[in-house]
């Protein structure tokens, strides 16, 4: 997939992971975190992952890949010294697999993690989310069987270029190019 941008863009692309996704696998954790931390046999036994579960947002979303590994690591180790609670209870059993699936994933895509928090106060786009409800919507729309004119596949995938031309400047610039190299244009004042 990152072969055909770089050659459909024929520039240097700075791949960046969506930080939906990687919110969403945080989220999980989260999410199964609440179900098992007020388990009172495990208060003691789950101390160690308590303290890096809330830290692992804020440590993605301000770029620091390095310290987030770091600390799933820490608490696969942590579950990894008492694998008779981690055999018995499911949930446990659920937090440790969604730890493990991030881990894999952190390292997997560790070059395209960014500092979200900068980019996010500098203007600049953290998800494609915008891009991808615009197209969706655009799409959904003409391809609707219930419509008159209905598009093909492939005019569908002709008017998402220009769109996309249009967003990035590219349409711009080439109609530039263009009226530069036309016969009929004039380089002196109307």
């Amino acid at each position: 997939m990152q072969n055909i941008v770089v050659s459909a863009t024929r520039q240097p692309v700075t791949h960046i992971l969506d930080w939906f996704h990687l919110s969403m696998r945080l989220r999980h954790i989260e999410q199964a975190w609440e179900g098992i931390k007020y388990l009172q046999d495990l208060n003691v036994y789950l101390r160690d992952v308590a303290i890096h579960v809330p830290r692992l947002r804020h440590l993605l979303w301000s770029g620091y890949v390095r310290e987030a590994s770091e600390a799933v690591k820490q608490m696969l180790a942590h579950l990894d010294q008492h694998p008779g609670f981690r055999d018995t209870l499911g949930k446990i059993r659920r937090l440790y697999e969604l730890i493990g699936n991030l881990h894999t994933y952190l390292l997997q895509n560790e070059a395209s993690i960014v500092n979200y928090c900068r980019r996010y106060w500098s203007g600049l786009p953290i998800s494609s989310s915008p891009a991808e409800s615009a197209a969706n919507s655009l799409v959904n729309a003409r391809m609707n069987n219930k419509r008159q004119m209905r598009w093909s596949p492939i005019g569908a995938h002709r008017v998402l270029q220009v769109r996309a031309a249009v967003a990035d400047g590219r349409l711009k610039k080439a109609k530039l190019n263009l009226a530069a190299c036309s016969p009929s244009f004039s380089r002196s004042p109307c």
